[in-house]
């Protein structure tokens, strides 16, 4: 054989396998980014960052709390979960209840985009009595409905002598008032 038809051959076998491989029809591949990873999580009260921090609350009172993700684009859900329910719960929405005095942890954890979690806690310590981040409610001039008034004397203190002056019994002349009886050693009045 001559070189010629070698080349010729090689030259219809190279073009066959072109023209097949145009036929098929090719699928166009794009390279899709990954989603943004989560950098920080920061958990706030208001306007003050609270992340890795206590929040006292007293029992019955309750605050919320409000996660900022960075960067914002990677956020996919947020997760809150109290350490003890007995102390304090927290919602879905992210709202602190205090229930009894204690302490516990809120860990409050973020899901991106990317399937990844990144967690955050804030810790809340619970008071039986408000504290100076909880108001305390405004006293009322009118009495709570369970409690009762406390009885107020219907004589003046300027009309029941010092014990020093009178060793004995006084005893108004008006019998709608309280009588008392008065010695030397006590000075408490008893009704």
């Amino acid at each position: 054989m001559n070189k010629t038809s070698i080349f010729k051959r090689m030259l219809i076998s190279v073009l066959a396998i072109a023209m097949v491989l145009t036929a098929i029809p090719m699928t166009t591949v794009t390279a899709q980014a990954a989603p943004t990873a989560i950098k920080k999580v920061v958990i706030k009260q208001g306007k003050k960052n609270v992340t890795k921090k206590t929040i006292k609350l007293a029992a019955g009172k309750s605050t919320k709390i409000k996660v900022t993700v960075t960067p914002s684009s990677a956020k996919k859900s947020i997760k809150y979960v109290s350490g003890n329910k007995k102390v304090a719960t927290v919602s879905k929405s992210g709202k602190i209840k205090a229930k009894a005095a204690g302490t516990t942890k809120i860990k409050v954890t973020v899901t991106g985009k990317n399937k990844k979690k990144k967690t955050a806690w804030v810790k809340v310590k619970v008071t039986g009595v408000p504290t100076e981040d909880t108001p305390s409610p405004q006293p009322s001039n009118s009495p709570a409905p369970s409690q009762a008034p406390a009885p107020q004397p219907s004589v003046a203190p300027s009309q029941i002598p010092a014990p020093s002056q009178t060793p004995g019994t006084v005893e108004p002349t008006d019998a709608s008032q309280i009588s008392f009886n008065v010695k030397e050693e006590d000075t408490t009045l008893v009704a």
